[in-house]
């Protein structure tokens, strides 16, 4: 028997390592999305914000434990509402369906519910006493201030392509 149990640490570690390094994959994947702050870019940004949002909901759900699921459940519910704004407004400015203000409000709630995510998060680390759920739960706040800070040149992107007319001009496809 303790071959087996032996055995089923070893995969949980290597399971853990794997899902850990997609984390810090994720958030080293933002910087070069920052480093272009272009309207060109801003379909990629978008594309690497919402892909961000789900790498970050299927590691946490993965790796937190037991224990941290009640906070875990209120912090991906921000994180699935950011991620469906996020397609929701990159469709409708690919589609230019989306007025200025309603991209600004759609961009507003995804960077308020980043926040939500972030504090709710923050509260679970507090409140941790593992190492590893620390671990976990201080990259996922690290990738939200990293992706709060994409959101930023995101909203910059929003305001150049409407350009103060209040209608979209096309959005680059880049």
């Amino acid at each position: 028997m303790a071959p087996e149990a032996t055995t089923e640490g070893h995969g949980d570690i290597e399971r853990w390592g794997h899902l850990d390094a997609a984390l810090r994959q994720a958030l080293d994947g933002i910087a070069p999305w920052l480093a272009l702050k272009t309207p060109y870019a801003l379909p990629h940004q978008l594309d690497k914000a919402a892909g961000t949002t789900r790498t970050m909901t299927v590691v946490g759900r993965a790796l937190l434990p037991d224990s941290m699921r009640l906070h875990w459940g209120l912090a991906s519910d921000f994180l699935d509402d950011c991620h469906a704004r996020l397609i929701r407004l990159k469709k409708g400015l690919m589609q230019r369906s989306l007025s200025r203000d309603e991209a600004m409000a759609l961009h507003h709630r995804v960077v308020a519910g980043m926040a939500n995510f972030r504090a709710a998060v923050q509260q679970s680390v507090d409140a941790a006493s593992d190492a590893r759920t620390r671990q976990v739960g201080e990259r996922l706040v690290a990738t939200a201030e990293m992706l709060t800070l994409l959101l930023r040149w995101i909203r910059d992107s929003i305001e150049h392509i409407f350009d103060d007319t209040g209608c979209p001009t096309s959005v680059p496809v880049g």
